[in-house]
C-alpha cells in the first residue's frame, strides 16, 4: 500500500514557479494546484485511493502495455500460432509506428496518420 507522506514544506511553502505540492507514497506521487485548499483536497482523494490499493506512477506506453497483453491474455488464452501472429504485428507494425507513446495520452490525432501510412508502404518492407 502506498504511504502517504507530508511535511510543513510540501503542503505549505510555495515553490517559486507559484504552485504548491504535496508527495504522496514512497516513489513520488505529487499532487499540484493553486492554493492550498485544492492541494489538500486533491491529496485526500489520493490518500483514499491509496487505501484501496496502489497507486500507478507511471504510465505505460502502447508498446510496454501491448507486450503485457500478449503475455497476461493472449498467451494462455489463445493457440499458439495465434500468439505469434500477434506478437508479429506488435513488433513489426504498432511498435516502430505508436509504440513509444504514452498510453494516457494516445489520441486519434496520433494513431490516423499511422494507420494512413501503414496503408501506403509495401508491408513486406514494413
Amino acid at each position: 500500500m502506498a504511504r502517504v507522506r507530508s511535511s510543513r514544506t510540501a503542503m505549505g511553502s510555495r515553490p517559486t514557479y507559484g504552485s504548491r505540492r504535496c508527495q504522496v507514497s514512497v516513489s513520488a506521487k505529487y499532487v499540484y494546484g493553486g492554493n492550498r485548499e485544492i492541494v489538500h483536497s486533491r491529496w485526500v482523494e489520493l490518500t483514499r485511493k491509496a487505501a484501496r490499493g496502489p497507486v500507478v506512477t507511471k504510465v505505460p506506453t502502447v508498446g510496454q502495455f501491448l507486450h503485457r497483453w500478449l503475455e497476461d491474455t493472449v498467451a494462455p488464452n489463445l493457440a499458439p500460432l495465434t500468439y505469434a501472429t500477434y506478437e508479429s504485428h506488435v513488433k513489426n507494425y504498432i511498435e516502430p509506428g505508436i509504440g513509444a507513446l504514452r498510453l494516457d495520452r494516445l489520441r486519434v490525432a496520433d494513431v490516423q496518420p499511422w494507420l494512413n501510412r501503414l496503408a501506403t508502404q509495401c508491408q513486406c518492407c514494413a
